[in-house]
């Protein structure tokens, strides 16, 4: 286990100077099987909202890539751990992006989805300390009625 880490950690150790592309190159290289993981995951959204494979595969590199500027050898967490969590937020943000004809809102789409989890809209607004003015106003800028919140669900 400490090999990949350390071997992870000379990467990164790298991340400035005149070896930064040679480091991200041989990360993508070795990471490509979870860049791959985490587009399949999504394979739904591949075949049905026509976005593209190998859009969220560069999409998922840039996650890569922003977690590996991003990493603190300091802390007390895996590098792969880190960056799946940034891989997965940029390929998230993709899908959100392209998939409506109409673009709404990353803020709208995350306050509906949290509204789906609950029955009503009281008891979402007790538990998520969200007002109902807030919650009201996400479903009715979305255009969207409370039974189809399901269908944007990303998970």
């Amino acid at each position: 286990m400490n090999v990949g880490k350390k071997s992870d950690e000379f990467l990164i150790s790298l991340r400035t100077g005149r070896y930064r592309d040679h480091a991200i190159d041989e990360l993508l290289d070795r990471h490509k099987l979870l860049l791959w993981k985490i587009v399949w995951r999504y394979k739904y959204f591949i075949e049905n909202c026509k976005v593209d494979e190998q859009d969220l595969f560069s999409e998922a590199k840039i996650g890569l890539v922003l977690a590996y500027d991003k990493f603190d050898v300091e802390k007390e967490v895996k590098f792969t751990t880190f960056a799946y969590y940034w891989i997965l937020q940029c390929v998230k943000r993709h899908i959100e992006k392209n998939v409506n004809l109409i673009r709404i809102p990353v803020h709208i789409l995350d306050t509906l989805k949290l509204i789906e989890k609950y029955d009503t809209l009281e008891e979402c607004s007790k538990i998520e300390g969200k007002s109902l003015y807030v919650l009201e106003k996400a479903i009715k800028s979305s255009d969207i009625s409370v039974c189809s919140i399901e269908d944007i669900s990303y998970q």
